[in-house]
């Protein structure tokens, strides 16, 4: 169901309806617009995610008790939100880049945005990685939580937790005693044992420094569990600061908050409340002072040289070229 400009509630074109949302298509794949992608590419991939954001927008309507209702009115946001978009091809360089586009700027409810925040901010970072590799050695940490019914509780218990762990490091102890800076995100999935808050963190080392393991016995662990309590499980892997690991890295560190295709509507919309204006990616020591401000665009900035501008309208059957 979907809501239209004057506040009517209709039922989807069976195309949409039917289109399959698969999070993979939003995740590593989908979270950088690949300067070299297939134009088709990334009109696909916008368009399963213009899916989900339509379904949302149906189900704030439907759960809008009236006119009046602050769901309505985002309702209406998200079914607009990516609903055109002008896409850039540069025929010197052969990129493309999202020139213009209607956007709601609500990345814990709508995947259109989530991507579009997730690959201007990992822009940043790469940037400052490859800058850093000259003189550092990078690896790409998971902390984890045990699963817990409250989201709030939980997403409390992981932030403090971590706090303690790096508070450790500031004062010599353990594992963070040797990072130099790390870029960090919170992700949140739920299964039948309830909501499960965890972190991907890349990590700097200067060069040479020990490599972070991890498993049952390693500081890693120990550290962790110290700060939680009541958690061990972590995972810690080596990236290579050359090629195309480095990158990858940071594409599983900066992609969105929320796994979409795995939530139902409702749970996903209980994320948003919960988390809405929290800061959800952070950053410390070497990687600090690259956040995303709010108010950002989310388009991609302008390239030198000319260009074809190609512009697609949403409909029923996905993205089509006008």
């Amino acid at each position: 169901m979907y809501v239209d400009q004057w506040g009517e509630i209709h039922p989807p074109p069976d195309p949409e309806k039917a289109k399959p949302l698969d999070p993979d298509s939003l995740a590593a794949t989908g979270i950088e617009v690949s300067e070299q992608s297939d134009i088709g590419q990334i009109v696909r991939r916008y368009g399963t995610a213009k899916a989900r954001n339509r379904q949302m927008a149906g189900f704030l309507a439907a759960s809008s008790t009236s006119r009046q209702h602050p769901y309505r009115k985002l309702s209406q946001k998200l079914y607009d939100c990516a609903s055109w978009m002008e896409i850039h091809h540069y025929t010197e360089t052969k990129q493309n880049r999202i020139g213009r586009a209607s956007l709601c700027k609500k990345h814990l409810l709508c995947p259109v945005c989530a991507i579009r925040r997730g690959a201007k901010t990992l822009r940043n970072y790469h940037q400052r990685a490859v800058y850093l590799a000259a003189t550092h050695d990078f690896h790409f940490v998971t902390l984890t939580v045990k699963n817990g019914p409250d989201l709030w509780e939980r997403y409390q218990h992981l932030k403090r937790s971590f706090h303690l762990l790096r508070r450790r490091g500031t004062r010599g102890h353990g594992v963070w005693a040797g990072v130099s800076g790390a870029v960090w995100s919170t992700e949140f999935t739920k299964s039948e044992h309830g909501w499960h808050p965890h972190l991907h963190i890349l990590v700097a080392t200067p060069k040479g420094s020990p490599r972070i393991t991890y498993g049952q016995g390693s500081q890693l662990a120990v550290d962790w569990l110290m700060a939680t309590g009541d958690s061990f499980i972590t995972h810690a892997a080596p990236i290579e600061a050359t090629g195309d690991d480095l990158a990858g890295g940071l594409v599983e560190v900066l992609k969105y908050a929320l796994k979409f295709s795995d939530l139902d509507l409702a749970d996903n919309l209980e994320a948003f409340e919960t988390l809405k204006g929290k800061r959800l990616i952070q950053a410390s020591g070497c990687f600090f002072g690259l956040d995303l401000p709010d108010d950002d665009p989310l388009t991609d900035d302008p390239e030198d040289g000319p260009y074809i501008a190609l512009f697609f309208n949403y409909g029923s059957s996905g993205y089509r070229l006008a």
